[in-house]
């Protein structure tokens, strides 16, 4: 029941986000069964027919490992526990897919669109998904070590449960997604942009959450909401706080050091002594904090 409640309130949460920037509802699902056939190693998508597979070509075993889906139109195939290791799916189209309990140890998904995709409890482990849109996908419960997500699009993603050990999600959108128990706590969270985070996750020691926001260095806060918090001990260096309102929130013994505060909201903002600002000195003796 509470997993059920959390992807319920992240739907909701996502939504004004998706709605936000136009975002289209998804076309309708085929009526048509799809399934996979393979030859030399090439995967292509046929209609069911009494003689599905043309001369040459076998019906899928399960086993793709290596194979190369390179731009390939893969929308609603079911693929689930399939062997995907080492293969190519860089710009590929996996919409709507089926890919849960995959298994893709170092497979290339660089540019991938997986818009509502379904990697539930999947073996993604030194993979690659730079630049990958994975808009309402399903992730919860996967194991991640060493896999790159820079640059990731996660608006409305369910990765709770994650094991997350030394993945990279810099400059990836974190907005209105379930990181509940997600482990992320040696991630590299450089340049996140987040809101409307739903969950506790593990996170690293210089990372926190307040208000649905991920707080850390650098990370990407422009235009958020943060007002009326008080800030105690977080570490916002070298942040983007440009248009964010900060109106009568009180930082306190807060790292501020190199953070951007460009056209932010900021009144009634309140520094402690030891709160570090943006040149590098303490609010007590000419730091200079947007006060």
């Amino acid at each position: 029941m509470r997993r059920v409640a959390l992807q319920i309130a992240g739907l909701m949460a996502a939504v004004t986000f998706l709605t936000s920037v136009g975002a289209t509802a998804a076309p309708p699902k085929p009526t048509a069964t799809y399934y996979a056939c393979t030859e030399a190693g090439i995967l292509s998508l046929l209609t069911m027919s009494p003689h599905p597979c043309p001369s040459g070509a076998t019906p899928t075993s399960g086993a793709f490992r290596g194979a190369n889906f390179a731009d390939a139109q893969l929308r609603y195939v079911r693929l689930q526990s399939v062997d995907l290791r080492g293969a190519n799916l860089v710009g590929a189209d996996i919409s709507h897919a089926n890919l849960k309990a995959v298994f893709a140890k170092g497979a290339d998904f660089a540019g991938v669109h997986a818009i509502g995709t379904q990697l539930y409890a999947a073996n993604l482990r030194f993979s690659r998904f730079t630049g990958a849109n994975l808009t309402g996908a399903d992730l919860s419960g996967s194991k991640l070590a060493g896999a790159t997500f820079d640059r990731a699009d996660f608006w409305g993603a369910d990765l709770s449960n994650i094991d997350a050990p030394g993945v990279r999600f810099n400059g990836a959108a974190f907005l209105g997604v379930n990181l509940d128990r997600a482990n992320m706590t040696t991630a590299t969270l450089s340049g996140v942009r987040s809101g409307g985070i739903l969950g506790q996750p593990e996170l690293p020691p210089d990372w926190s959450i307040h208000v649905g926001y991920l707080l850390g260095p650098t990370a990407n806060l422009v235009g958020a909401n943060l007002s009326d918090l008080v800030l105690r001990g977080v570490d916002l260096s070298r942040a983007s706080l440009e248009h964010a309102d900060l109106s009568h929130t009180r930082f306190v013994g807060a790292n501020l050091r190199g953070a951007k505060f460009g056209s932010a909201a900021i009144t009634g903002v309140a520094f402690d002594e030891t709160t570090i600002c943006p040149n590098g000195r303490f609010f007590a003796h000419g730091g200079n904090c947007p006060a």
